[in-house]
């Protein structure tokens, strides 16, 4: 016996290799010795008579006793008629593979359980109550059939439950609820892909590529379409399909198109979609949270910084009256001193005078520059909306020159301003 399981992938093949497959399958179905091996052992016998015993010469000559058993999906049944020059009745016997009905479904939950081997756990047994439950469920309360699929993940879950426990009695309590078990089943698949770009990439690829949320349904992409939109490779799709989270089709016009392998896996794609977005959103606003902190911090660090030059800026200025005061108490000592020598005093007085103008000077300009670097921040504040910094540098000029009106005027102003807002 032959068997061909997914047959309808033949056809992705050029028509030549198709139409060789369907002579070889002829010749081992329609004659008793192909003419071309016919000829072969002829010639082998002429030079070897003694090759082949005469039972064995009778048993080439006999026609084969085989039978063949082709898989194929039934949407793409009637891709055999290419076949059909070669073996015409490829059509004649055909069986379809229709879902469990709960008493088959009963007999494929309850008896390999049962079965003695190198199995990864001993025998168990089912409480009937236990099958209840599961035949429930995966008949929506004996509402559809049983999908195989199905089965086979929560069964899956029962036998990882018998061997974490070694409990060899499966009771209802035991069974769990199938709604988390099918939602376990995809966390638990996506979870085997441990490098984190290529899990992200796969959950990506599932849960937006491959589900209609709005729908909540099923959709099918192309090979080409995946690698450009996902960039997953033909390695991660394989083991995807290997998990059976996904399912390859073959395309007619070359590839392979890709599609969630059960629409049970839908909610359970959703629900997962949900919590990662959500995690997202967490994670984007904690990140944003930390830049807005940094930010935060740099201004600070920025304002001490000017209000240290400030600092410096007052210290110098303060020097400088110091010193000017000082020049001006020597040019008094001096000019004294002038009186008591008139001709000295004189020349003294003048150069005294000469220097405590020069001080006086120096000081307007320092409180000129220093009122003027206090109007340039006062104006960037006001620029920014920083109405608190901008009254703090108009007061600090003031202090300084306490004489200018327009100073004055402005800080009254701010002050009503500030005063009305709050």
């Amino acid at each position: 016996m032959l068997v061909f399981d997914q047959f309808e992938e033949l056809f992705t093949y050029p028509q030549g290799s198709v139409q060789q497959l369907g002579r070889q399958l002829a010749e081992i179905l329609q004659m008793a010795v192909p003419q071309r091996v016919r000829k072969m052992a002829e010639l082998f016998l002429r030079a070897q008579p003694e090759l082949l015993t005469d039972a064995e010469e009778a048993a080439l000559e006999s026609r084969l006793d085989i039978r063949i058993i082709f898989a194929i999906r039934s949407d793409r049944l009637s891709l055999l008629d290419r076949l059909s020059a070669h073996v015409p009745q490829i059509l004649a016997q055909r069986y379809e593979l229709q879902s469990l009905s709960p008493a088959e479904a009963r007999e494929a939950i309850d008896h390999p359980a049962q079965k003695d081997g190198n199995f990864a756990t001993p025998p168990f047994e089912y409480a009937p109550a236990a099958l209840d439950t599961m035949l429930a469920y995966l008949t929506k309360g004996g509402a559809q059939p049983i999908e195989s699929f199905q089965l086979q993940i929560l069964c899956q879950s029962i036998e990882q439950y018998v061997a974490r426990s070694g409990d060899y009695y499966i009771e209802p309590d035991d069974v769990g609820d199938p709604e988390q078990v099918f939602r376990d089943y995809y966390d638990n698949q996506i979870a085997l892909i441990q490098d984190p770009v290529e899990q992200l990439s796969a959950r990506r690829l599932i849960e937006e590529g491959l589900v209609y949320e709005k729908e909540q349904r099923r959709l099918t992409l192309f090979d080409v379409q995946i690698h450009e939109s996902y960039g997953i490779s033909d390695d991660l799709l394989r083991r995807l399909v290997d998990t059976h989270l996904l399912r390859a089709e073959p395309n007619l016009r070359g590839g392979y198109t890709y599609e969630l392998s059960h629409d049970t896996l839908v909610t359970p794609v959703l629900k997962a979609k949900a919590r990662r977005i959500e995690a997202e959103t967490r994670a984007a606003e904690a990140e944003a949270e930390r830049r807005r902190k940094a930010e935060l911090a740099e201004a600070e660090r920025q304002r001490q910084a000017e209000l240290a030059e400030e600092r410096r800026k007052r210290q110098r200025a303060t020097r400088y009256a110091v010193i000017g005061f000082l020049l001006a108490a020597v040019s008094i000592v001096a000019s004294i001193f002038a009186v008591q020598q008139s001709r000295l005093a004189q020349e003294a007085q003048i150069r005294a005078e000469s220097a405590q103008q020069t001080a006086e000077n120096s000081l307007m300009e320092l409180k000129k520059k220093q009122v003027d670097d206090y109007l340039k921040k006062a104006d960037t504040h006001q620029l920014t909306g920083e109405s608190a910094l901008e009254l703090k540098m108009l007061r600090a000029a003031l202090e300084v020159d306490s004489t200018r009106k327009d100073l004055q005027n402005r800080v009254q102003e701010l002050e009503f301003k500030l005063s009305q807002k709050n």
